[in-house]
């Protein structure tokens, strides 16, 4: 009867980057890790939260991903699933004449000419630079407020 060697290939399953010591995740099954993580991707999560319900470390997951680089992207497309749903639902939505998700969405996608509010600070949480007009203007606005308050 021969007896089996052990990879010391790292790719092989279960073994870790050095190809000794413990296996990857602990003794449970690599598959099971695996889709336990693709699970979570699938409906929106972040790694931490990924790896909390595959019962591993963020750290394990990192170097797991070393070795197997093609998951990457696998999980970065799952991540993404939640967020194209949604985005086909409003879709759904539009289509139907939803007028509540128009105006919704035209709030989010067409600020300039649509939102109900203004940003004072520009694109990258910058101070912006205004007249003095229109800081006058902002300033008695805001007393004005609170006075009524």
């Amino acid at each position: 009867m021969k007896k089996s060697k052990k990879s010391k290939n790292p790719k092989a399953a279960g073994s870790n980057p050095n190809g000794a010591g413990r296996s990857w995740f602990d003794g449970r099954p690599e598959d099971m890790v695996v889709s336990k993580l693709k699970d979570a991707f699938s409906i929106g999560a972040n790694v931490t939260r990924a790896c909390a319900h595959a019962g591993i470390l963020r750290q394990t997951y990192y170097e797991y991903l070393k070795i197997h680089p093609e998951l990457t992207d696998t999980f970065e497309r799952l991540q993404l699933k939640p967020i194209l749903k949604a985005e086909a639902n409003i879709a759904e939505k539009l289509n139907q004449g939803d007028i509540e998700i128009s105006k919704w969405l035209l709030e989010r996608r067409a600020k300039e000419d649509y939102s109900s509010r203004q940003e004072i600070a520009g694109p990258s949480l910058m101070p912006v630079e205004i007249s003095p007009e229109k800081k006058a203007r902002i300033m008695a606005l805001l007393k004005k407020n609170r006075n009524e308050k």
